[in-house]
């Protein structure tokens, strides 16, 4: 059995160590820069804003109502400088999952629907 304790001792040092590497990877992502393409300004992730695409779910048969869905795939983020709002999906692949990870760290802003 102490074969298995210890085992289950390294499991809990390795769960430490990954929650501490993600909470350092949320505070990298706090301070990284993007450039604004309209206005040439550089933010940091945090100070831009994060807009989440909705859509409408009407309702289907006798039980089940209507509701509204989050889209990743349409988001937007705007700059903070000049309001320029960019869609997720326009943007390089990097950006569009660093952003997409980061976007509990970001200012949120009015949903929209599509």
């Amino acid at each position: 059995m102490s074969s298995l304790r210890q085992v289950d001792a390294r499991i809990e040092r390795h769960k430490k160590i990954l929650e501490d590497l993600r909470e350092l990877r949320q505070e990298e992502l706090k301070k990284t820069n993007i450039q604004c393409a309209k206005c040439d300004k550089e933010a940091a992730l945090s100070e831009w804003v994060f807009r989440q695409a909705v859509f409408y779910v009407p309702p289907r048969g006798c039980t089940e109502g209507d509701y509204r869905k989050n889209d990743d795939s349409q988001s937007q983020i705007v700059c903070p400088y000049c309001g320029a709002q960019y869609r997720m999906y326009v943007q390089n692949e990097e950006l569009q999952s660093l952003i997409l990870g980061a976007h509990t760290l970001m200012k949120k802003g009015q949903n929209f629907d599509i």
